[in-house]
């Protein structure tokens, strides 16, 4: 770029340019909670995503109105979706979209762990996925969160979402010719509210989107020009500095020799300790595919399950049956069942001239 030419007007334009440019590709670099302490103004843009629908809001309030309604089918017309982005193109640079699903989307489930897992918690919610739910840890995203500490049962209760990677890919998909990006997926938190009451990210490290402004080469290039300025700023103290560095990495070193043994016994009575009750819990709980045969077993062909639920140890079924009364009766056979009951009245369905009902039972033998 040359600059003789140039009064300083032009000079000072092609400088901000360059600032404005460079400031907003380091933001990307940035992690979203320390973008937003530092840059508290930087907006959020949720999308609702209901019953095929994509619903836009701009205010925290559960009683806010989205701003834009549009379903994701229609995001493949030109003129709608030129439309939507002419309204979200009004928002200021930096501006984000942040994603919440639907109950029917979203596997939530709470889940107790021995507080001796805590420390470890990654791997063992890595397990927890692939015992709980039909899906392997690298079919899905996930985010988990401790919502309770019982020290009197040596348990942690966790609150654990789960989404299919498939389900994502193909949202982000629809949502990619938007002009904002998507940056953030929360977990549902109920119809009735679209607003997360606590931002657990589950993109994480995998955030997608198509625009070009935030791709893999924009954002290493954006680290190493951070990175050059860093150093040409910190080299002179390096240097004054070296010696002393140096003493302290001998003395840390020596420091971590004394404490290694202790530190690595430790971890390993964690692992063991959490592994033991795992395999605990998997070998005294049935799956559910065994669960799914025992009532596939059990139940006449004159009853069929709309809804089907487990929670720890309980367990909800729901559904039609031309002789709903006998249900009880049947399910009590099963030994793997105990205080079978209806959750709610027996209703008779004028329509198909069948009983709904409402069952709740308990896995594992009575006492």
């Amino acid at each position: 770029m040359q600059f003789a030419g140039m009064d300083n007007r032009e000079l000072t334009a092609h400088i901000g340019q360059f600032w404005s440019w460079w400031s907003t590709e380091l933001k990307q670099c940035i992690p979203r909670q320390l973008l937003q302490h530092f840059y508290p103004d930087t907006p959020e843009v949720l999308v609702a995503i209901r019953e095929g629908e994509a619903r836009f809001y701009q205010s925290t309030e559960a009683t806010s109105e989205p701003f834009i309604t549009v379903k994701l089918d229609e995001l493949e017309r030109p003129e709608r979706l030129a439309e939507v982005n002419a309204t979200l193109s009004t928002y200021p640079q930096g501006t984000y979209l942040a994603v919440t699903l639907g109950a029917q989307q979203t596997l939530c489930q709470q889940v107790q762990l021995p507080i001796a897992t805590e420390s470890n918690l990654d791997s063992v919610i890595r397990f927890e996925i692939d015992r709980l739910t039909p899906y392997s840890p690298d079919e899905v995203l996930h985010a988990h969160r401790i919502i309770g500490r019982h020290p009197e049962t040596d348990q942690i209760a966790i609150e654990l979402d789960v989404v299919p990677r498939a389900l994502v890919k193909a949202l982000m998909e629809s949502l990619s010719s938007l002009c904002l990006p998507v940056l953030a997926l929360y977990p549902h938190v109920g119809e009735e509210n679209h607003w997360p009451a606590s931002k657990v990210n589950m993109l994480g490290a995998e955030q997608k989107n198509g625009d070009s402004r935030f791709n893999q080469r924009t954002r290493y290039s954006a680290v190493a020009v951070a990175a050059l300025l860093l150093l040409v700023l910190a080299l002179p103290i390096m240097f004054l500095n070296m010696k002393s560095q140096d003493l302290e990495a001998r003395l840390d070193a020596v420091r971590q020799q004394g404490s290694q043994l202790s530190e690595q016994r430790a971890m390993l009575d964690e692992r063991h300790a959490a592994r033991s009750e795992l395999l605990r819990r998997r070998q005294e709980m049935p799956s559910k595919l065994q669960l799914i045969d025992e009532l596939t077993r059990l139940l006449p062909d004159h009853t069929w399950v709309s809804r089907l639920s487990v929670e720890d140890t309980v367990v909800k079924l729901a559904g039609e049956s031309s002789e709903a009364s006998q249900l009880i009766e049947i399910l009590d056979q099963s030994p793997n069942f105990h205080n079978v009951r209806f959750d709610s009245p027996v209703i008779r369905n004028s329509r198909s001239e069948q009983d709904r009902y409402e069952i709740r039972l308990e896995l594992g033998a009575g006492s």
